[in-house]
């Protein structure tokens, strides 16, 4: 916290010194223009060239002033983005919403986790997590949660985490040049889609124009301002149209182009400056030096490239300005001639740059996470086995303050699956997706809400929240059934982590309480680890038969002073207190 308290302080000094500055390049600005104006008009009265060359020089310093004070405005923006990333990161620190995307564009119901877990939406684990400033960042970043690592990927993973975790300026300046940018799912896929188009035009004929007519056009104006020969600037009028009615020809491809760049140049802009920060990085990770590498291969640097792009767009806009226009491609074909530049430019650099926005999201998402690391450093990363063991000690559910958290232990290793018992509101449910969120963290090598961890990479499925489909004409019962029908058939497939709260619920108690014990009999012959939480005594009792494979745990609830206590603490065995009767009777429901 005081990290964020300190950059407050710095980045609120040097913007009050920037609006400064920016006050006095807006009032030399002003000066300038006018002496111009006024050495311009005296100029004009006394044709004395010391006029025209004071005004030339007041016009040539207010361009030069200009482009010093478009730095300074880009700084201003840069700190005043700054300044709400760390304002942001205090008030999450403090318990307060998350200002960035919640992701809920990425939820999918049907996913083997994400969905029953809370993944994403408002108040979500994306949300908490999520520092990604760009749409491929945000869009990478939800694709990482949810897809698996191997074990040797979770370690290189692990190793970036924790060297981008101390990169404290690194991994804000990307994040202030990614909302920035202020792209959009719509807008990148745009870039994309047009990176990803074949242009179906020859360029040869039209780069043999493009040189030969500016030049004949040229030549025959000087020859006739040489010589008066009146054929000469009919050759150089006749020229003129010509190149005109050549653009013509273009105009409509080149619009049809620049439709996928709505609000390109900013975007491009910011782009290349997140190229530069990771291009300009040092780096010591394996994993963050590919990242790097991909974008600075041999001469090719990607922050280059773009910059080469944002170039021909800004240039081919000004096609929009119709005087402009007319005279730049009358006489030098202008437009024609920076469309075949961008041609050229999508033919050498596609297939590097593609790969490029992929690096983009990755760099964010890694960011994400050492940015979790970093304000959490009790937190710690999971050891990773090979034999199928699952352990965590002093876990804690990421999302819930440090102020009220109860952490508890589990271990899944000589006995694999767990049937955990209690009354309601007892912490059952949370106990499971607190088990399931830090798995999840772990095996993508972010950090854990633990004191010590240990997992065994394998896919995950979890049942816990499921509703009728009115459109699929789905009863809540069939759709739990076929949810159990994919859990059943993944861990055929492979190793798998299973989560289920109540199973079955759709259906009388007999029915749910022998479907239930025939369902986890399946399970324990598909060598499945996990766990199942249940208020089904006989359902507990299982671990009578099966205690080699199966063990109780249970939440309890205590009856004080005639109120309800629930300590949230894991115990061995089977819940022996229920809460629903008493809870009737005190508010006089019965």
């Amino acid at each position: 916290m005081q990290e964020y308290n300190t950059r407050i302080d710095a980045f609120e000094q040097e913007l009050k010194i920037s609006s400064k500055n920016d006050r006095w390049y807006v009032i030399v600005r002003v000066i300038t223009i006018l002496c111009f104006i006024v050495f311009g008009f005296f100029f004009s009265r006394t044709i004395r060239y010391e006029f025209l060359f004071l005004s030339l020089s007041c016009l040539l310093i207010f361009f030069i002033v200009m482009r010093f004070h478009k730095r300074i405005l880009h700084r201003i923006d840069l700190l005043s983005i700054l300044l709400q990333i760390n304002k942001n990161e205090l008030n999450v620190l403090n318990g307060e919403k998350n200002r960035y995307d919640n992701g809920s564009e990425f939820n999918i119901p049907g996913h083997s986790f994400s969905f029953d877990l809370d993944f994403f939406g408002e108040a979500s684990l994306y949300q908490y997590l999520n520092r990604c400033g760009t749409y491929p960042g945000r869009h990478f970043f939800a694709t990482y949660l949810c897809d698996p690592l191997s074990s040797e990927q979770i370690v290189e993973s692990q190793l970036a985490i924790k060297e981008l975790a101390a990169k404290v300026n690194f991994r804000q300046d990307v994040l202030a040049f990614g909302i920035k940018s202020e792209d959009s799912k719509k807008s990148y896929s745009q870039l994309v889609n047009w990176l990803h188009q074949k242009s179906l035009f020859s360029s040869r004929v039209a780069n043999i124009i493009i040189w030969i007519s500016p030049i004949f056009l040229i030549l025959s104006f000087f020859i006739y301002l040489s010589f008066d020969v009146t054929i000469f600037w009919k050759i150089c009028s006749s020229i003129f149209i010509f190149n005109l009615f050549y653009f013509s020809t273009f105009a409509k491809k080149i619009q049809l182009d620049l439709s996928h760049f709505e609000t390109a140049v900013n975007q491009l802009e910011q782009y290349r400056s997140i190229f530069q920060k990771i291009e300009s990085e040092n780096f010591e990770s394996k994993l963050l030096k590919q990242l790097q590498g991909k974008l600075v291969d041999g001469t090719y640097k990607a922050s280059t490239a773009i910059s080469q792009l944002s170039s021909y767009i800004d240039s081919l806009h000004t096609m929009l300005n119709l005087p402009i226009a007319v005279l730049l491609n009358g006489i030098f074909l202008f437009h024609v001639r920076k469309y075949l530049d961008l041609l050229n430019w999508k033919q050498s650099s596609n297939a590097n740059f593609v790969g490029a926005f992929e690096v983009i999201g990755r760099m964010e998402a890694l960011n994400s996470l050492a940015n979790f690391s970093f304000n959490n450093p009790a937190y710690v990363f999971s050891e990773i086995n090979d034999r199928k063991i699952i352990r965590f000690h002093d876990l804690g559910h990421p999302l819930i303050s440090e102020k009220v958290r109860v952490t508890n232990s589990i271990d899944f290793d000589r006995q694999r699956f767990m049937i955990l018992s209690g009354s309601n509101m007892s912490g059952k449910s949370t106990f499971l997706r607190t088990l399931g969120v830090n798995f999840i963290l772990a095996r993508i090598g972010a950090p854990v809400c633990a004191s010590h961890a240990s997992i065994h990479p394998m896919d995950v499925w979890v049942s816990m929240r499921l509703a009728d489909s009115l459109a699929e004409n789905e009863s809540y019962f069939f759709a739990e059934v076929k949810r159990l029908k994919e859990i059943v058939t993944a861990t055929q497939m492979g190793n798998c982590f299973i989560l289920l709260d109540e199973i079955l619920r759709g259906t009388n108690s007999d029915d749910k309480q022998n479907g239930t014990i025939e369902v986890i009999k399946k399970l324990m012959s598909n060598h499945v680890i996990g766990a199942l939480a249940t208020h089904d005594i006989e359902v507990c009792q299982m671990t009578e038969d099966y205690g080699s494979v199966l063990f109780n745990k249970c939440f309890e609830v205590d009856i004080l002073e005639d109120n309800l206590y629930f300590d949230y603490r894991l115990r061995d065995g089977i819940c022996k207190n229920r809460s629903a009767s008493f809870l009737m009777k005190k508010m006089e429901i019965i």
